[in-house]
């Protein structure tokens, strides 16, 4: 029986321990934190069960079935809902023209639109370089919409856009062809399928039941889970890892002889964990950088606030980008006659506020948008996570191709997931990650094959 460490209990990692626990292996899942889930799990707050922000599960991708199977009845189908709020005004997402011509200026209407179409053209007939995210949206979408959408969301959310690699649009902004924006936009028809779902998938008892589940289905094969697991070193021999060495919730020296590891932590965290490697590959990990997340938990004296699933904020005046209720995702979560409301802030504009100056100018800001009064509010919290949002800075690409090349010197460890690939994708990508990681394991072939594969990791497209 083979032994594979797994390190981190996210959901790209659970995903691997589950099947490869499924075909036998003797796995090992060391997570630093107290809890399963990574940015997939939820808090106990208000008699409720809350996500760390709005989660949905939807995705083209086959292994979605198998997600579907793991859940059975616990998941619930939901209808999605989600508006932007522009010129002081609530317009259903993605935008349509004929929506905006009833309740804004005709100049501005006509401007948005003849813009959109012009560039949606001179893009499929001129092909301009996309040099960064604001080219690769002007092309597509026109100054205008991007002056009015795209550009102060990407601020707020990650970085200037200019300086930001054209990638992130590729996967964040699904395009639909030339006809489907004049006849959307104009008719205001149906989403097109390939680009946004008219639902997504959720678990009833909150988004912490998915990663549950598959941790239930490593540990009946087998699989064993060590919580607050500081890991203190890889050692290597004749170009593989032999074993890892961590000290375990209870302080104990633990050393594990591993046929195999399968990583999700952060690219900076394994090359610190491994010797020797080259100070060019750790400086260009350690320059990769992500975007912090405060979660602003609003405990309202409401049964409801809206019907939308998320309502986004790109306007600069908003210091938070998106809000959600929980009770948009599963009524089941949050107890009759309240809800709770979660605000995201990721502007660097934050850091400028206390918690209390914070959140007395988001109440302010919901207040002036007719969201709640601050009369109604019952408690609030906030709950900040690191390395929430990778950003991608151009050239950031050059930096994980170093690292990942030079860890492909090793032929037993592999590198997966959000933080593991610095690769800003969604939970069932990551299961994706995790079934594909499983399934090289157990075929057991080389790293040239194993490049082949990963490389269609970083092609993943965002399905609204």
């Amino acid at each position: 029986m083979k032994t594979v460490a797994v390190l981190g209990a996210g959901i790209t990692g659970l995903a691997a321990a589950w099947k490869l626990s499924e075909a036998g292996y003797n796995v090992h899942i060391i997570e630093k934190e107290d809890k399963t889930g990574g940015m997939s799990s939820s808090i106990r707050l208000y008699d409720s069960v809350l996500d760390l922000g709005p989660h949905k599960i939807y995705s083209k991708l086959p292994v979605l079935q198998g997600v579907k199977l793991l859940l059975k009845d616990d998941l619930q189908v939901i209808p999605k809902y989600s508006r932007i709020r522009l010129f002081g005004k609530y317009f259903e997402y993605p935008l349509k023209l004929a929506e905006l011509a009833l309740n804004v200026s005709p100049v501005i209407t006509v401007g948005i639109g003849t813009s959109y179409v012009l560039a949606a053209a001179r893009n499929k007939l001129l092909k301009p370089e996309d040099k960064n995210y604001e080219s690769y949206m002007v092309n597509r979408f026109g100054y205008k919409l991007y002056n009015y959408v795209f550009k102060s969301y990407a601020e707020k959310a990650w970085d200037t856009p200019s300086n930001l690699d054209a990638s992130l649009a590729k996967s964040r902004i699904a395009l639909p062809s030339l006809y489907e924006v004049i006849k959307g936009m104009l008719l205001g028809g149906k989403k097109g399928k390939e680009l946004h779902a008219e639902q997504f998938y959720y678990p009833s008892k909150g988004i912490a039941l998915f990663s549950k589940r598959m941790l239930e289905k490593s540990e009946s094969h087998g699989g064993k889970l060590h919580l607050n697991a500081k890991i203190e070193k890889i050692s290597l021999k004749h170009n593989k890892a032999v074993s890892i060495t961590f000290r375990s919730g209870k302080n104990q020296k633990v050393t594990i002889q591993a046929d195999y590891i399968v990583s999700t932590i952060p690219m900076r965290a394994l090359a610190s964990l491994l010797p020797d490697t080259p100070k060019s590959v750790v400086a260009g990990v350690n320059s990769l950088k992500c975007r912090s997340l405060a979660l602003l938990y609003l405990n309202v004296r409401k049964d409801r606030l809206f019907k939308d699933n998320w309502i986004f904020f790109p306007e600069k005046k908003y210091i938070f980008n998106r809000i959600s209720e929980q009770k948009g995702f599963s009524e089941h979560t949050v107890p009759e006659g309240s809800t709770v409301l979660c605000v995201e802030v990721t502007s660097p504009e934050k850091e400028k506020y206390t918690d209390t100056e914070l959140f007395g100018l988001v109440v302010t800001q919901l207040e002036e948008c007719g969201i709640l009064t601050k009369a109604q509010i019952a408690g609030h919290k906030f709950v900040n996570i690191e390395n929430a949002y990778p950003i991608y800075r151009i050239g950031y690409k050059d930096e994980i191709m170093k690292f990942l090349e030079y860890l492909d010197n090793y032929q037993n460890m592999l590198s997966i997931g959000r933080q593991g690939l610095f690769n800003y994708v969604g939970m069932i990508d990551c299961v994706d990650m995790g079934f594909k990681a499983a399934n090289f394991v157990k075929a057991g072939k080389g790293m040239s094959e194993w490049k082949k594969i990963r490389e269609g990791f970083f092609n993943y497209i965002t399905v609204d």
